[in-house]
């Protein structure tokens, strides 16, 4: 077995000035783009990933942004592949505006980690249990990839976040594409949303977490979305869960009958972390409680 504290092979290393040249690096075999490296060092130290070349985008400036629209011009929020998540943390409109993607981002690991990983790598690693993910989902957010074209151009398309990985470990990225940015739709008036998760320890990967983003209309839950992680091979939507309270006038009994649905949309396995039958049992219990923080910041009444 490797030792987890060296990297026991060579590769090529690079810092492109641009993005275009870290767009013609990545077109080589076998490489690898890396910001924080957060999950990318460790996973090729244990030997789990052996790429030829890395390619650091971390300095380049064209990626390391957040922009928010303040003035309600309908621009939502974009979040650059360079931008560390600490940036996320420290950004008070974001913690307005989105506080589920703000409390998820608090969830990752400790402030140094926070210091160097990106939200960008962070659904880049494609962990059923990656915590900004199902925020990015309830959101409707859209990852923004980008690759070279033929004629030297820059070629761009977007995909949901709620397609964008396809199985653990695995994404829709194709050979020379990269993420550049991920792009949120603002938010509604009359809106709330929230994130929990249940782990081991704090520093842990989630046992199992809840993304939910909701509009209110007085007492009716005129719309929700609800993004489960960790129990299931990719994040996915609480379908049954969403159509049972949507368009509903929301009482604690209606909330408790519609959480259990959940276990219709998950798949838990067991793992290291937890038990099937555990992540089976809490996951209602986590989706009501998520939804009435949820509510209660949208302006509704204490269920």
């Amino acid at each position: 077995m490797s030792n987890s504290r060296v990297l026991s092979y060579d590769f090529e290393y690079f810092e492109p000035a641009t993005l275009e040249n870290a767009l013609d690096l990545i077109k080589k075999t076998g490489s690898r783009i890396i910001a924080g490296g957060s999950d990318l060092l460790v996973q090729m130290k244990t030997g789990n990933v052996e790429p030829r070349a890395l390619v650091n985008i971390l300095g380049l400036k064209e990626l390391d942004f957040i922009s928010l629209d303040s003035k309600g011009n309908g621009k939502g929020l974009e979040i650059g592949a360079a931008a560390q998540l600490y940036k996320i943390e420290e950004n008070d409109q974001i913690q307005s505006n989105y506080i589920a993607l703000f409390e998820a981002v608090k969830c990752i690991g400790s402030t140094q980690i926070r210091n160097m990983a990106t939200m960008a790598g962070n659904i880049c690693n494609a962990s059923p249990g990656a915590d900004t993910l199902p925020p990015l989902i309830v959101f409707g957010a859209e990852v923004v990839i980008r690759s070279l074209t033929g004629q030297g151009g820059i070629a761009e398309r977007r995909v949901a976040a709620a397609d964008f990985c396809t199985a653990p470990g695995t994404t829709v990225l194709a050979e020379g594409e990269m993420v550049t940015a991920i792009v949120i739709p603002p938010v509604s008036q009359e809106s709330g949303s929230a994130f929990k998760r249940l782990s081991r320890v704090t520093l842990d990967l989630a046992k199992i977490s809840c993304a939910l983003y909701l509009e209110r209309q007085g007492e009716l839950c005129r719309a929700v979305r609800i993004a489960i992680g960790a129990a299931a091979p990719t994040v996915i939507s609480a379908r049954l869960v969403e159509r049972a309270l949507t368009g509903k006038k929301i009482t604690r009994k209606l909330l408790s009958d519609s959480a259990g649905l959940v276990t219709g949309d998950i798949s838990p396995i067991t793992d290291i972390r937890s038990t099937r039958q555990y992540r089976n049992q809490v996951a209602p219990v986590l989706i009501a409680d998520t939804f009435e923080q949820a509510w209660q910041r949208s302006g509704g009444n204490p269920l």
